[in-house]
């Protein structure tokens, strides 16, 4: 079917252009609204399992800076396409599968290589991640944990209240809430920062608003920006992914690009994210970007192709999201008792030469910029390291320690 825009995203863009929060914002909501119309009637085959475009997207950042918004805006849209189930607010892991249950009850039925696939798909839009997460609540804790990992292919059995078992016929579960670094730090402990529902979450992080708009429907009209047709044809359009089903598949150069991708960061990190903290995040770095890519795909047209273009779109805006993914855990760890020179060190050793913007992103929620300086500064003295400059600006590498530098 003929679109309204090349790409949905984009044209989501357009219309938040004239908004004050921060554009990673508007992108990142633009992918949970898209996602939210496709459901668990779509997917990748992977051959033992399978991924569903579900996300658990946290926008991060100070209070007023505009989470609400950028999540209101997206979602104002959604709730107007027919089929689509949005949940509660606040909620207990028993009401949420009570949800899934009333989701299920209006499913799509397609064919599927096992038969007619149904699926239960419900999107929850949180302007507060406190409203909804209680991290004390380790049934509920568990829950999300298991219906992000239900790989779109299984069932979801909970023994009931009654003592009843409830099933839930291909759970999809779609998430983005708002939440500040200080409820993270305030509710998260770090032996659940790394594991378990936070390692599946996406943290997008801002610290300001992109502008100060006072009045963004004037502003967009002298723009020359038609806000009510712009909505109009987004909602249409968003419609029209929504009657996408069936399996998503990879073209040949898609693959190539993400055999690549796969085998590079394996052997070698995202130097910003800490094992300690982005161990488990890591593990499920490739769904997120196949997640990603199949979003892409469904916002351009209905052919369900992936295309190398869209995988690579998803590689750099996953990448870019990362690097100040650490800043939304600042204050976590300010306790640790392990020396902050020995962690530096050891990445340092580990992968030769680092660009120092990346390397404070790994720490920020460890130390300050002034004491991540000063101890480069004391390596330096030492001959441990060397400030260069390479195409993306200040680097450091590591020298190792110099042969003649102790006493035999």
């Amino acid at each position: 079917m003929a679109r309204n825009f090349s790409s949905w995203i984009k044209g989501y863009m357009q219309l938040t252009e004239f908004s004050e929060p921060p554009e990673i914002w508007a992108y990142w909501t633009a992918i949970s609204v898209i996602a939210g119309a496709l459901q668990g009637k779509t997917y990748f085959g992977m051959g033992l399992f399978e991924w569903v475009p579900n996300f658990y997207i946290v926008l991060v950042g100070p209070a007023g800076s505009g989470k609400s918004s950028a999540i209101n805006t997206g979602m104002n849209l959604l709730k107007q396409v027919r089929g689509v189930h949005i949940g509660s607010e606040s909620i207990t892991w028993q009401a949420v599968l009570d949800e899934f249950v009333a989701a299920a009850a209006g499913g799509t039925g397609i064919k599927s290589r096992g038969g007619m696939r149904r699926h239960s798909s419900v999107t929850y839009a949180l302007s507060e991640l406190g409203t909804f997460l209680d991290p004390r609540d380790k049934q509920l804790m568990s829950t999300l944990t298991q219906l992000w990992s239900g790989d779109g292919g299984r069932d979801f059995k909970r023994r009931t209240r009654t003592g009843g078992y409830l099933e839930v016929e291909k759970p999809f579960l779609n998430l983005i809430a708002g939440t500040t670094p200080e409820w993270i730090q305030d509710n998260l402990p770090p032996s659940l920062i790394g594991t378990g529902f936070t390692s599946r979450c996406i943290l997008v992080y801002a610290e300001n608003k992109k502008a100060t708009v006072a009045y963004p429907r004037r502003m967009a009209e002298q723009g020359m920006a038609n806000m009510a047709d712009l909505r109009s044809k987004l909602i249409e359009d968003l419609g029209k992914i929504a009657l996408l089903k069936g399996e998503f598949t990879l073209s040949e150069e898609a693959y190539a690009i993400g055999t690549d991708w796969y085998s590079q960061y394996s052997r070698q990190p995202p130097v910003g994210l800490s094992p300690s903290d982005f161990g488990g995040y890591l593990n499920r770095r490739q769904a997120h970007v196949h997640k990603c890519a199949m979003v892409h795909s469904a916002a351009e047209s209905d052919d369900m192709v992936v295309s190398g273009r869209h995988l690579e779109e998803a590689i750099t805006m996953v990448t870019s999201t990362e690097k100040v993914m650490p800043a939304a855990l600042q204050g976590i760890h300010k306790g640790d008792e392990l020396r902050p020179e020995l962690r530096i060190e050891e990445v340092l050793r580990r992968y030769g030469l680092v660009n120092t913007v990346d390397l404070y992103a790994r720490f920020r929620s460890k130390m300050s910029w002034r004491e991540f300086s000063t101890i480069l500064l004391n390596l330096e003295s030492a001959g441990l390291v060397k400030e260069t400059m390479n195409q993306n600006g200040k680097c450091i590498r590591w020298l190792g320690a110099q042969k003649d530098s102790l006493p035999s």
